[in-house]
């Protein structure tokens, strides 16, 4: 039985979902505070112990890659890429855009998963400010 965690942080509401034989079987809708990075990884640990589930038993990851905010985009992304460093049998597929439907995750399964690490999108160029200090 394959299993794939569909990851979607790319909005202000997160989106975990669980797919099980081309069948979405659970899925959360998560509300993120200033600390996503923290939150966002208890989010995802308790969403699989709740399925009686650990990250070695994901068969792969769909995950969405923006376009989306830099911080939520950015942990999703690294998150996925991190697991798939740590094991290199996981597959990995992308998915983009900031409204899939149940059956456009469920059908991002019959693509290649993807060879290399993913590539956040951001939804706009950074906004970086210049340093009060002076060199």
């Amino acid at each position: 039985m394959k299993t794939y965690l569909y990851i979607n942080s790319t909005q202000k509401t997160n989106v975990l979902m669980l797919v099980r034989d081309q069948k979405i079987v659970d899925r959360v809708s998560v509300q993120t505070q200033d600390n996503l990075d923290n939150q966002f990884l208890l989010e995802i640990n308790k969403f699989l112990k709740k399925n009686d589930l650990n990250v070695q038993e994901i068969t792969g990851l769909i995950v969405n890659t923006g376009p989306g905010t830099f911080t939520g985009t950015r942990t999703g992304v690294t998150f996925a890429n991190a697991l798939k460093l740590a094991n290199d049998n996981l597959e990995i597929y992308e998915i983009s855009g900031p409204d899939q439907s149940d059956e456009e995750i469920v059908n991002s399964l019959t693509l290649k998963p993807k060879d290399t690490i993913l590539s956040p999108k951001y939804s706009q160029e950074p906004s970086i400010t210049r340093s009060n200090k002076l060199n």
